[in-house]
Order: structure tokens, then sequence, then C-alpha cells
């Protein structure tokens, strides 16, 4: 994070070699002290204006931060009261000996003030190198802590859980419908040739086009209780308490059909111009032992079987006779001579294998 915005709260911290050495170099540092009145309530208010990366609070012998005379507990407190410095890293940087101050011990004492929302605390005298290590790792958590709040905000925008919940929910309702000897199913849905389309297209367009594939999905879902998550860059599944079978299938063949109405362009597909999914489906009672694990295992390999079969199709697994078995080879053979194929126009595409 070559860029980071750094503000610095004392401005006798830049008369510290090892902190001056380090800070001013190629960061963009701004240094604020009582005396700033930018935003017209002083210098709390000109950090939130300035939106930093990490906030270097300097501490005088006292125990005393530069931040409006307060202690460092009740300084670092503050500005973690704020949603927007919430996850923003503080380092507090103290004189080298302050032993022999007369305030109380608790005014400064650095674990209290770790306690408050303080991230590290370190002496202004320290080796320039240990200081700079320092500054790197927390800006690379505040780095870490702004993806994974991106993550979960689209997560939640989307409706979609992550990984974490969806094996949370799935202990949870095979324990439930254990005590009924309910059936639980599960649905695996995978991006055709999405690691293509990612290639060609970049990162950005990539997660637009699962965005709109997660929220399709999620809008198929029929009770509240179902439940669809992120597995992968790539791979959704969708949880049906109390579906079998039938209903599973049922369930993925529509969410299918939606997925290639939304005529998602993709011109590195050999089955269709357009976005598909291919889907394992898969129900089981829960009576039985290690319920989970079969799940998603059987999910998971019906899922690659539909790829095998030539893609945008659903894969069941309940031993019914196939529709026109080998396809997928002979699309292969096809897509080889240069034959242009849409399997939408050819033939209807749920499976039972």
């Amino acid at each position: 994070m070559d860029s980071a915005r750094i503000v610095v709260v004392g401005r006798g911290l830049l008369d510290e070699p090892a902190v001056r050495g380090v800070l001013g170099e190629t960061r963009d540092v701004h240094v604020l002290s009582d005396t700033d009145d930018r935003a017209g309530g002083g210098v709390r208010d000109s950090i939130l204006a300035l939106r930093p990366d990490l906030i270097v609070l300097g501490v005088d012998e006292a125990g005393v931060s530069h931040l409006a005379g307060q202690d460092v507990a009740q300084a670092c407190a503050a500005l973690r009261g704020h949603d927007s410095l919430g996850s923003v890293p503080i380092l507090v940087v103290v004189p080298e000996d302050n032993a022999d101050s007369n305030e109380s011990a608790s005014a400064r004492d650095p674990a209290d003030w770790l306690e408050h929302g303080a991230s590290d605390v370190i002496p202004a005298s320290v080796d320039p190198r240990v200081l700079r290590a320092r500054i790197e790792l927390l800006l690379e958590l505040r780095m870490l802590r702004n993806e994974v709040a991106h993550v979960v905000g689209i997560e939640r925008r989307l409706g979609v859980a992550s990984r974490r919940v969806f094996d949370s929910v799935l202990r949870r309702e095979s324990g439930r419908l254990r005590r009924t000897d309910g059936q639980l199913g599960l649905l695996f849905i995978d991006i055709d040739f999405f690691k293509a389309y990612l290639k060609r297209h970049g990162g950005a367009a990539a997660e637009d086009c699962f965005q709109r594939i997660a929220l399709c999905v999620v809008e198929h879902l029929r009770r509240p209780s179902d439940l669809a998550a992120r597995m992968s860059a790539e791979r959704l599944a969708c949880l049906l308490p109390e579906t079998d079978l039938r209903g599973v299938r049922a369930v993925g063949e529509t969410m299918r059909e939606a997925v290639s109405a939304l005529r998602i362009p993709h011109g590195e597909s050999v089955v269709a111009e357009h976005m598909t999914v291919s889907i394992g489906a898969a129900s089981r009672r829960c009576s039985g032992p290690e319920v989970e694990a079969w799940l998603v295992s059987e999910a998971r390999d019906r899922a690659r079987r539909a790829r095998r079969l030539g893609c945008n199709c659903v894969v069941s697994g309940d031993g019914a006779a196939p529709i026109l078995p080998g396809l997928g080879d002979l699309i292969g053979g096809w897509t080889r001579s240069g034959v242009n194929l849409d399997p939408d126009k050819m033939v209807s595409r749920t499976r039972s294998i």
C-alpha cells in the first residue's frame, strides 16, 4: 500500500529520527496537532475528513495523547467509536521512558491502551527497520479488513451466504431433520467455462457476471429456509431443507433455464453463445450416517458429470436412463470440427443419471 494515507497526531513525532525516516519516504502523510481546526471540530474531525489508512498517535511523558489532551485509552476509544474509523489501525508512539511520571499507572499502561483500541505500541526511538515492519503489517491488516468487508457487503446485498455460513447451516439443518427423518436437498451450480471468461474479460467483469447469476439463483429459491452460498469463484450451492430428489432436480432445472435466459454473452463457451450452468442435484434422508459429507460429495460429483456430458444441464443421479447418453463426446467432436452449437435449441436439458 505505497499510496496509503497516514495521519500523524502530534507534530513533535517527526522530530524523532526513526519516525521521520520511515514516514517521510513515499507515504501520503498528514501531521495534525491540537492547534489544528480544519473542519471546525478540532483534530478528530480533521482525521475523519482525511479518511486515513493508519493513525499514528503521539503520547507525551505523562501518558497523555496529543488528541485533545485525552489519555491514550480515552483517545483510542473515541476514535474507535466512529464508524468510518472503526477498522483503521492505531499505532501509539511513546517516549523512550515515562516511568518517572507522576500520572497514575493506568494512564500509562500499554495493556490498557490495547484493550481500548490501540493496535500496537512502540517507542519513538525504535530501530527504523522495526518501525517500518510494524507499519507495513498494520497497513496490510487494514487492506485485508477492507477486502473482507467488501466481500461480506456483496454477499449481504446478493442474499448469498459465505462458505462458513453454509457449513454451519448444513450441520444445523441435518441435525434438525435427523429428528424427523426428513430429507435434505443440495444443488451445486458451476458456471460453465468461467475461467475462460475471466481470462478474456478480467476480474471486474467476471465478478459482475457472477453477481448477476447469483441474484438469479437467489430469486428462484422457493422457501425462507432455502439457502444460497458462494463456494468458490465459479460455484454456488443451494441448500433445500425438506426437499426430495425430484423437487431438488426441479429447482435446479428452473435455475438452469433462468440463468440461460439472462443471455450474458460468453464468446469463450463451446456450448452456447451466452453464460450457462452445470448443476449437480442430491437429496437424502438425514437419519443415516455422515449425511453432510455424502450430500456435498454427491452434489459435487454430479456437477462434474454434468460438465462432462456437455454442460448446461442438471444431473440428479436417481437411476433413470439418461437423455441422449454420450452427448458430451458428440458436442466435443462437433466443436473441434468448428460447428457452433447452442444445446438449448437441441434438447431438453434435464438429465437423470
